[in-house]
């Protein structure tokens, strides 16, 4: 008797070719059952009449199945894997059991998208043609957020240079279901605030199962409802968590409401994080009405920097010394309370002086280690003098001292008189009227705003000429005078030195860049 070889499933699979899930040929499909496909032959092996448990007509049904059911009753009945809804049209079976068209993806096989290579369920052809890619791939192609109702919809247009979606472009409106204002677009979503408002709230209630406190609970609400919900800007979502990180903390290291106040507070999160969440600590400081001194974050902030400072000077051998000089400068026995700051700056002076001395102890500091210091930090001087007269070192006052510095009214009139000479070879009139407000604030002691407000029936041109800058009256000198009637242009009210903007005077800045350039063609 001839054997006859059986024919296996192909090793790849053949364009146009279908095979048999139950003999594994290659034939025509009969039926596709539960996810699987099956030939003539085995559907009739396979398959019998059996009456239907749900409706009792007769229903084909695979051989031994013990509850039958026809396919109007079996779709009736089934539910999907994933979201227990009811399935009317299966999108695929995962290990005989239904899934819904929207679960798929939970259950697809993963694949790296050609265009971006993202690992995703879900690709899919442009209009059935061409490589599946991923959604957002694809929707590059046609997709854009609209310039009206702001949402990212498929393009139908553009208009004004922005692009439209369909249903704006037909005028389409609805009313938002939380403020009854129209929004663009059609559907029964909410506008931008009222959305952004109820994400917040959601956000808020998932965090309220981490205060164990109720007073805690009760203040981080009436603070999101007061700054964080009333008018959302931003990520709402993210501004929340980041007030119910600050309470939780909260809750976490105060007992009680009476245990609240400033340093507290300083001591939970210190001056930096204090300052990162200072909307959420404003609220919980008035809400609470909490005395908070001005000069609290100050001192905090400061005894973090002296805490820096000593840690990093911890392995050194004279660093019991530096804590003995910090005691003596916090003594209580001081005759004046030193402020926080200027401690940091002693001890920040007294360290500089150990380091560059390479000793071993504070002891061994001599008034040649302090004299050779100050010639190379000669900025120390002062602060050091507390640390030399704890140790008994010589004072530092019989070092040189510098050159007593120029007097404002010196220095101002030398740059004003620079400034002048610079006048005299301006080619633009921007530059010149630049020079010329810059001259007059610092010959006259004027600040520079002021002088760039002057309008023109301010200024009198007769012999001197005169200027009144906020009703005071000033007298321009023989090149100020001649420069003003050479390159004032204004009429009536109109300000003398207008910018390129009509109507708006010169700015600052620009001034201060004139005034620069001259500098570098003089120098």
């Amino acid at each position: 008797m001839m054997r006859t070889r059986r024919i296996t499933k192909p090793a790849f699979p053949i364009p146009g070719v279908k095979v048999c899930d139950e003999c594994e040929r290659p034939k025509k499909i009969k039926r596709n059952h539960a996810g699987k496909s099956y030939c003539d032959a085995c559907y009739k092996r396979g398959f019998t009449h059996m009456p239907c448990a749900g409706c009792g007509e007769a229903c084909v049904a695979k051989r031994g199945t013990v509850v039958p059911y026809c396919q109007a009753c079996e779709t009736a009945h089934r539910l999907c894997k994933g979201c227990g809804r009811h399935v009317p049209h299966a999108g695929m079976y995962h290990e005989g059991a239904v899934v819904c068209p929207s679960c798929v993806p939970k259950y697809k096989a993963k694949a790296p998208c050609p265009d971006c290579g993202k690992l995703t369920s879900r690709l899919s052809r442009i209009g059935g043609e061409g490589e599946a890619i991923c959604d957002r791939c694809r929707n590059k192609h046609d997709h854009a957020t609209c310039g009206t109702c702001g949402r990212y919809r498929k393009q139908a247009n553009e208009e004004a240079g922005k692009p439209i979606c369909i249903e704006c472009l037909e005028g389409t409106t609805h009313i938002c279901p939380d403020c009854q204002q129209d929004v663009p677009g059609g559907g029964t979503s909410r506008c931008r605030d009222c959305a952004a408002r109820a994400r917040g709230r959601v956000a808020v209630a998932s965090h309220l199962d981490g205060f164990s406190q109720g007073w805690v609970r009760e203040i981080f609400l009436a603070h999101c409802a007061a700054d964080l919900l009333r008018q959302p800007r931003g990520d709402v979502v993210r501004r929340v968590a980041g007030a119910a990180a600050f309470f939780t903390a909260v809750d976490a290291n105060i007992a009680n409401p009476s245990a609240m106040s400033a340093e507290a507070l300083l001591g939970i999160f210190g001056p930096e994080r204090l300052r990162r969440a200072s909307t959420a600590a404003r609220f919980i400081v008035t809400f609470m009405k909490i005395p908070w001194p001005d000069h609290t974050g100050e001192e905090f902030a400061e005894r973090a920097r002296i805490d820096a400072m000593l840690k990093e000077i911890a392995d050194q051998s004279w660093a019991p010394d530096i804590s003995a000089f910090l005691d003596h400068l916090r003594s209580p026995e001081r005759t004046r309370a030193l402020r926080p700051q200027t401690i940091r700056m002693y001890l920040r002076a007294a360290i500089a002086l150990m380091e560059q001395s390479d000793l071993q102890s504070a002891a061994e500091v001599e008034d040649g280690d302090v004299m050779r210091f100050l010639r190379r930090t000669r900025g120390h001087a002062n602060s050091l003098a507390a640390f030399t007269s704890w140790i008994g070192t010589p004072s530092v006052s019989s070092t040189p001292k510098r050159r007593e510095p120029k007097s404002r009214e010196t220095r101002l009139l030398q740059e004003g008189r620079a400034i002048v000479a610079a006048l005299q070879m301006a080619n633009t009139r921007s530059e010149a009227l630049a020079l010329l407000a810059a001259s007059i604030a610092k010959l006259h002691g004027v600040p520079l705003q002021r002088v760039l407000r002057l309008r023109a029936d301010q200024v009198s041109g007769g012999e001197p000429m005169r200027i009144s800058v906020d009703d005071t009256a000033m007298v321009l000198g023989a090149p100020l005078a001649a420069a003003m009637a050479r390159w004032n242009r204004a009429l009536g009210d109109t300000l003398v030195f207008e910018s390129s903007r009509t109507g708006r005077a010169m700015s600052a800045s620009g001034v201060a860049h004139h005034v620069k350039l001259a500098r570098c063609r003089q120098s």
